[in-house]
C-alpha cells in the first residue's frame, strides 16, 4: 500500500536511498513531520515554563538566547541547537531526554 501525504506546502520532490540502496521519494512529508515535532516541543517548553512561573524573557536570558528566538521555538517555527535545548531543560528542572520523550 503506498504512503500518501497531504500538505498545503509546495512539494519539493527529493529522492532518498535506503540501506538496501533502493530509492524512495519524499513529497514534503518529512518536512511536515519535522514541523509537527517542532510544534509539540514548543508546546512542551511553553507548558513547563508557565508551570514554573517563568517569563519567556527570563527563560531566554537564562538559556543565553534571544527572546524572539525562544518565542519562535515555542510556536514551532524555529529549531533549537543542543546547547540551547540543554540550557532550557536545566532552567526548567528537567532533562533533554524528558523534553524530547514521546515526540
Amino acid at each position: 500500500m503506498p504512503f500518501v501525504c497531504f500538505t498545503d506546502r509546495p512539494i519539493y520532490r527529493q529522492v532518498y536511498f535506503t540501506h538496501q540502496n533502493s530509492a524512495i521519494a519524499d513529497d514534503g512529508c518529512m518536512a511536515q513531520e519535522r514541523d509537527a515535532l517542532l510544534v509539540k516541543l514548543g508546546e512542551r517548553i511553553t507548558s513547563l515554563r508557565e508551570r514554573k512561573g517563568l517569563s519567556i524573557t527570563l527563560l531566554a536570558a537564562h538559556a543565553d538566547m534571544s527572546r524572539q528566538h525562544l518565542s519562535s521555538v515555542e510556536h514551532g517555527k524555529a529549531e533549537l541547537c543542543l546547547r540551547h535545548l540543554r540550557s532550557i531543560a536545566k532552567e526548567l528542572n528537567t532533562t533533554m531526554s524528558r523534553l524530547l520523550s514521546g515526540l
